[in-house]
């Protein structure tokens, strides 16, 4: 008989009733494993949550005292526009943390180790230059949220390089003719080719390079009685050599146009080496042009072209007039010339005593610029001058230690006149000081001459032009003036315009660096002394007459020094121009 099949409602179909059981434990048991898992898996995962949230609060933390310490080197930055760091600046950092929501600054300053260390830089853009090292160390801590702390600490090295670090610094070719003897002691150096040679003797002191490559002759060709000798070099054991070879020869081609080859090249060095001791180099030796302290792309000229209010930040902090604490400016309104006196804001300011600066026009004539010697872009030679006496001036009137001078317009009534600046009674200076302008600049008599006074200071300007005491005004005039000039010894830092020889073989030759500071008198017999640093990077733009030697004067017995003392970046001038740069030495978290 057929009968329905039965139904097992506990299990599967025909499995024992003890399987059953061990089948709903095994359930239980795989429920409470994954409770588990789920449970330490959350535990986990708040756990990673949190360690990641402290992680994130910890590095945002040390973000933000990097940030600080970032700050700090940028403001370091900023203050080696004088060329040194100073503790006072340190100071003036610290007071000034970022400002980072969140965040505060517990611990935010630097100290400086040690004193400023004179280094020559062995490789880099800057190689060949002496840099004013001052090592810094850093220290930026924060707290932040979340009881978030950090604290890191920087070593760095604030390097300035200052261009006043030279007896003579060329931009162009350096050309070097004089007639009675000089000496030239310190280090000279030009970006282009080095022509050299005397009538009765120059002596070149120190190291001798060149990025072009050596002459011994003249550039143009109305050098007339160049024959390449009375040059010397003093080596390492003090004697002197004469200076008899140059790049070009050694080989068949002897020709000063020409490059020289290789082995030409290779030939000239080894001379160096030999009978030098290496005390000349040139491009043969792999001299290359030093870096000027200017951005890429501006005109040198710009350094002392009046400020605008417009430069862009990297060319303001360079320019002399947007930096000075005393902007003297001349202009002509209606029918007077009137003189406005500016601090370093632009707020007008009065002078201590103000006859210390008047204007005299049609004062003297130079006769380098009359247009009848050899062209010029004035009818004649005539002077308008702005005449500036130190004797009257006061500390105080020297604001921050930086004078700018310049003549806004539109231009004096006769336009047979040209304005020019001239600096009077500076035999002792009563602080550092530096005179920047866009014009001629003419100094009267000697000029921070007593070494028990002496003062770090500077001129620039487009030319520059060296009166002695005895110069009179009355009887300049055609031809040189009939006074005799008393010796004249400045010291002095001078960044001007040279006149060049246009090109090799030209016949018009240029001042050479022997009249680059210029003279006006007959100096038969008599020297100037400069102690300072003669630097060119630019050709004079406003005084164009010609050199022409020597019916209105002649040269002087010159005796031209690298101030020493220019090397203690305390005795640099004010606003020395620098190319400066922080180096990070290292860098760690502190815990």
């Amino acid at each position: 008989m057929m009968g329905s099949p039965m139904t097992n409602l506990g299990g599967h179909p025909g499995a024992p009733r003890s399987q059953r059981g061990y089948a709903l434990a095994m359930v239980l048991f795989i429920l409470v494993v994954l409770t588990g898992v789920v449970a330490t898996s959350h535990l986990a995962s708040r756990t990673e949550v949190r360690i990641a949230t402290n992680e994130y609060v910890s590095v945002q933390a040390t973000y933000a005292a990097e940030a600080g310490a970032e700050k700090f080197l940028a403001g370091m930055r900023q203050a080696l526009a004088d060329g040194a760091i100073t503790q006072a600046e340190i100071q003036a950092a610290a007071s000034a943390p970022p400002t980072i929501p969140d965040y505060t600054f517990v611990n935010y300053g630097a100290t400086l180790s040690g004193t400023p260390t004179t280094r020559q830089i062995s490789q880099g853009p800057f190689a060949g230059l002496v840099s004013l090292d001052q090592d810094i160390l850093v220290t930026s801590a924060v707290e932040g949220p979340a009881g978030a702390r950090a604290a890191v600490e920087l070593a760095a090295r604030a390097q300035a390089i200052p261009i006043f670090q030279f007896a003579a610094f060329y931009e162009y070719d350096l050309e070097n003719f004089p007639g009675p003897r000089m000496d030239l002691r310190g280090r000279v150096h030009s970006n282009g080719d080095l022509y050299v040679d005397s009538g009765t003797g120059l002596y070149f002191w120190d190291m001798v390079t060149a990025a072009g490559d050596l002459h011994i002759h003249t550039k143009a060709s109305a050098g007339a009685s160049s024959d390449g000798l009375d040059v010397y070099i003093q080596k390492n054991d003090a004697s002197w050599v004469e200076v008899l070879e140059d790049g070009h020869d050694f080989g068949v081609d002897d020709d000063p146009v020409t490059f020289p080859t290789p082995a030409q090249d290779q030939s000239f060095d080894d001379w160096s080496k030999a009978n030098w001791d290496h005390r000349i180099q040139t491009r043969a030796s792999g001299i290359q042009p030093l870096n000027l302290p200017i951005p890429t792309g501006i005109d040198p000229y710009e350094l002392i072209q009046p400020c605008t209010g417009a430069e862009a930040q990297a060319v303001a902090e360079l320019k002399y007039a947007c930096n000075v604490g005393l902007t003297i400016r001349l202009r002509f309104q209606g029918n007077a010339y009137v003189f406005d006196f500016f601090d370093q804001a632009g707020s007008p300011v009065a002078l201590s005593d103000p006859t210390a600066v008047w204007f005299a026009p049609n004062q003297f004539y130079d006769d380098r610029e009359q247009d009848a010697a050899g062209g010029s872009q004035n009818d004649n030679s005539n002077r308008d001058v702005i005449e500036i006496d130190l004797t009257k001036f006061q500390v105080a009137d020297y604001g921050n230690g930086g004078v700018y001078v310049y003549f806004s317009g539109p231009g004096a009534p006769a336009a047979d006149r040209q304005t020019v600046v001239r600096v009077r009674g500076g035999a002792v200076l009563k602080a550092p000081l530096t005179i920047a302008t866009d014009l001629p600049l003419y100094v009267l008599g000697d000029y921070n001459s007593d070494d028990n006074f002496w003062q770090p200071a500077s001129f620039a300007s487009d030319a520059f032009t060296i009166l002695s005491a005895a110069w009179s005004d009355a009887m300049s005039g055609e031809g040189p003036t009939e006074n005799a000039p008393f010796d004249t010894k400045i010291q002095v830092a001078l960044l001007s315009g040279h006149s060049p020889t246009p090109f090799f073989g030209s016949p018009d030759g240029g001042g050479w660096l022997n009249n680059y500071p210029r003279f006006l008198e007959i100096w038969s017999g008599r020297t100037a002394t400069i102690n300072g640093s003669l630097v060119s990077l630019w050709f004079a733009q406003v005084a164009q007459g010609p050199f022409d030697c020597c019916w209105y004067y002649s040269p002087p017995n010159r005796d031209w020094n690298f101030d020493q003392r220019f090397l203690d970046p305390a005795n640099l001038p004010p606003f020395t121009p620098v190319v400066g740069q922080v180096l990070r030495l290292g860098f760690q978290r502190q815990y």
